[in-house]
Parts: C-alpha cells; structure tokens; sequence
C-alpha cells in the first residue's frame, strides 16, 4: 500500500522509476500451507458448487439451445410444409386448369355440332319451305296466266267487236 501511495503522490519520473525496479525484479511467490488450503477451499466449493450451481445453469443453457434450435428446426419444417403445400396446390392447379380447358373445349366443340345440326335442319326447312313457295307461285303463275289468257282473248274480242263494230266469234 505503501509503494502505491508512493507511486501515487509522487512526481511521474520518480514513479516510472519506482515502476521500473518493480518490473526489472522477479516475482517472489511462497508456496506455503496457504496454498494448498486456497486449493483446498476451491475443490469444497467446486463439489459443492457444481451439483447446486454449475450443473443447473448449464442444464438451463442446454435447455435454451434446444428450444431455440428446437424451434428453428420446427420453423424450417413449417416452411417445408408450406413449400409442399404450396407445390401440391399449383399441381392441383394446373390440372383442374387443363381439365377445365379440355371440358370447356368439349363443350365448346358439342356445341358447335349442335349448332352445326340447328343450321343445317333450318336450311333444310328454309330450302323446303322455298321449294314450296316457288312451286305454289308457279301454280299460281300457271292459274294466272290460264285466266289472263281467257281475259286476253275475251278483250280481244270485245275490242276487235268494238273496233269492227260487229260481233266478232271466239
């Protein structure tokens, strides 16, 4: 203590030096009876220390570690889940895509057969219906022209009996 106040109150050459010659001279250590009872308190308190302190903290530590590892480990394979949950659903995906596109193409080609048939049964009717008309028309025509030719002749007559001024036979 002494030295220390020493060194501490005095000027700073004078505490390098005393520095110094602490330094410069070897370490006095005396191995004595008080040695081995320091170890000696240190063996009792490790004993008593380690089943009591020692072996709980580290059992703790080790606890903490698993958790957190533990829970990584949980963590990843969430995500792993999740990834294979992920990949499944977007085959499920593409596969009700490509059967909905092929259904909605069937439906679609169904419908075109459909409509295909529609048209044709109409034009077939409309063809009917037309060949009908035109033959009633001819009918007609033919009625027509019958009674245009007995009215032709008949004014005819009548004129040719007016322009004559007799009676002229039909």
């Amino acid at each position: 203590m002494a030295l220390l106040s020493t060194v501490l109150l005095a000027d700073s050459s004078a505490a390098h030096a005393t520095l110094a010659s602490l330094a410069s001279s070897g370490v006095d250590v005396d191995f004595d009876a008080s040695v081995l009872a320091h170890v000696a308190v240190f063996l009792v308190l490790l004993l008593v220390l380690k089943p009591l302190l020692f072996d709980p903290m580290l059992a703790l530590f080790e606890e903490r570690e698993n958790r957190t590892v533990g829970t990584k480990g949980a963590a990843k394979a969430l995500d792993e889940a999740a990834e294979k949950a992920r990949v499944e659903v977007d085959t499920k995906m593409s596969s009700a895509r490509a059967d909905g596109n092929a259904a909605r193409l069937a439906h679609r080609n169904a419908a075109a057969k459909e409509e295909a048939g529609i048209l044709a049964t109409a034009r077939e009717e409309s063809e009917k219906l037309s060949v009908a008309g035109r033959a009633a028309n001819n009918v007609a025509l033919e009625h027509a022209k019958k009674g245009l030719d007995a009215q032709a002749k008949e004014l005819a007559a009548l004129v040719a009996s007016k322009a004559l001024g007799r009676e002229v036979g039909q």
